[in-house]
């Protein structure tokens, strides 16, 4: 509701918007990570991405994220230099990478440390080694090992455990991939 209107004003007058967007701290491509609406992506002609250069934390680099009005293969950069006056020193150099490559390239850790995922993964497998084991078992004796559900959900996805029915009023069980013991085994 408010992007046409402000779009037929600028239009009337003949003027540019700016707006100023931030970044979510989930994953996917730059567009993807604007924070609010995808709609404030769709209806502007460009969007740039500013984020520090992975390399010089004191560079920062400006990237076509989207760019409908002509070319966007390549970006730039700068630095804030000058005491007492400060400004901005763009540096003469192209910088060819994508918006999508430099979000990408320090992606936020979601979930548990890789050890803690690790060892869940260990147990789930000398847990399930024996065969299918009902799931309210493995909760119940994660819980009490001290791995928290998510964790161990996360584990669970990793290795690639089957969650199957073991019966119509048995409830579910886990099984380790490959493991042909499974619900028409009657467990």
């Amino acid at each position: 509701g408010l992007l046409a209107p402000l779009a037929e004003l600028a239009a009337r007058h003949g003027v540019a918007v700016v707006a100023v967007k931030h970044l979510n701290k989930g994953g996917g491509d730059a567009l993807a990570r604007v924070q609010g609406s995808i709609a404030f992506v769709a209806a502007v002609r460009a969007a740039y991405l500013v984020v520090k250069d992975r390399d010089d934390s004191q560079r920062r680099l400006f990237l076509p994220a989207k760019n409908n009005l002509g070319p966007d293969d390549s970006g730039l950069a700068y630095k804030l230099s000058g005491v007492p006056a400060l400004h901005l020193e763009w540096s003469p150099e192209p910088v060819r990478l994508s918006a999508d490559e430099a979000v990408g390239e320090t992606p936020a850790q979601r979930g548990p440390a890789p050890v803690e995922r690790t060892e869940a993964e260990e147990w789930l497998r000398d847990t399930l080694a024996a065969g299918p084991v009902p799931s309210k078992e493995i909760l119940a004796a994660a819980r009490s090992d001290g791995i928290a559900r998510h964790t161990l959900i996360r584990a669970k996805d990793s290795i690639g455990i089957l969650a199957e029915k073991a019966g119509f009023d048995l409830g579910w069980q886990w099984r380790m991939p490959g493991d042909p013991r499974g619900p028409a085994d009657g467990l």
